[in-house]
């Protein structure tokens, strides 16, 4: 896993015409860390020619019409990503790319070329509430990227202020979530520096405290442990949300020499419900500024979901999110 230091680059997937307060997003996230920023615009295939193609006059002249107008598209993608670059300083770190092509895998291959470590992109109102992948460039990104993804809201969401402490939450079920999950979420954290880091865990506690009695009760009849049938479903909770913390911690040990070096602060929560609404409802409490998940290595389809939480669920959280897959 490439760091987010200052020899790092961040490719932003754009448009032609950037919101000003989503290059001005990823303008302070690259002058906090020092990474290099890279603006890169896909153009569709054949953009603009099918109508000329299918004219009776072409003919043979239909390939250079084709490479005509794909190069117009690119010129004019070019001078719009220059202009959206004006003014910034610091210049020298920023690179643009325009290429043609499917938008998903143009992006991956421009990563791979520029050896980026992060993949930044807009959520889309509506293409994410369609139910094809392809119509969604974010969900298509999130699910095929081998790098971290980084969605920022659309119209209506916050977007996250660098250059201020920030409050992060990386979400972790303790069973299918990636260590490397976590692992980039303290890189990132530790990169910005001052950041809280809650490290959060959503328990369906009456389930869950089943099956941990269970085996309680198991561990006594095999003398594992001593017997004690005073054994009471709140001392149970009360060991079982210990035992949680006591993984939850484990989990983070590896990098919490990191997080202090960089001046951040972990905490860590274990919450109990519904995961949609227990994330959103703690990211309002404590007002968090972005959310870290950790991308399975199978991706739930119906509903389309990344893990437990569905992907529509996280986008109308309206905060932003990053999804790192398994490495």
């Amino acid at each position: 896993m490439r760091g987010f230091g200052t020899s790092a680059t961040m490719l932003v997937a754009s448009g032609k015409n950037i919101p000003a307060e989503f290059i001005d997003c990823c303008y302070g996230l690259s002058k906090t860390t020092g990474m290099n920023l890279r603006l890169t615009y896909v153009c569709p295939s054949e953009a603009g020619s099918s109508a000329y193609l299918g004219h009776a006059y072409v003919g043979a002249h239909a390939n250079h019409l084709k490479d005509s107008l794909r190069l117009w598209h690119e010129d004019s993608a070019q001078k719009a990503l220059d202009k959206n670059l004006a003014g910034l300083e610091g210049k020298s770190r920023f690179t643009t790319s325009v290429r043609t092509g499917d938008i998903a895998s143009a992006i991956f291959t421009d990563a791979a070329q520029c050896g980026a470590s992060l993949i930044i992109c807009s959520a889309q109102k509506e293409s994410y509430k369609s139910m094809f992948k392809g119509s969604s460039t974010s969900l298509s990104l999130l699910t095929g990227s081998r790098l971290p993804v980084l969605v920022l809201p659309d119209k209506g969401g916050s977007l996250p202020d660098f250059s201020k402490d920030l409050k992060i939450i990386v979400a972790d079920d303790l069973e299918t979530t990636p260590q490397a999950a976590l692992g980039v979420a303290c890189q990132f954290a530790a990169a910005i520096g001052h950041v809280t880091l809650y490290h959060v865990h959503v328990t369906d506690e009456e389930k869950e405290l089943r099956g941990y009695i269970a085996r309680l009760k198991m561990a006594m009849n095999l003398s594992q442990i001593p017997y004690d049938e005073a054994v009471s479903e709140e001392s149970a909770m009360e060991n079982f949300r210990a035992s949680l913390k006591e993984k939850m911690h484990a989990r983070m040990s590896p990098y919490q020499e990191t997080l202090e070096k960089a001046s951040c602060h972990l905490e860590v929560k274990v919450l109990a419900g519904q995961v949609t609404e227990a994330l959103s409802g703690f990211r309002d409490s404590v007002g968090a500024d972005m959310l870290v998940f950790g991308r399975h290595s199978f991706v739930h389809s119906k509903p389309f979901g990344i893990g437990k939480l569905p992907f529509r669920a996280m986008m109308e959280m309206k905060s932003p999110v990053m999804m790192v897959p398994p490495l």
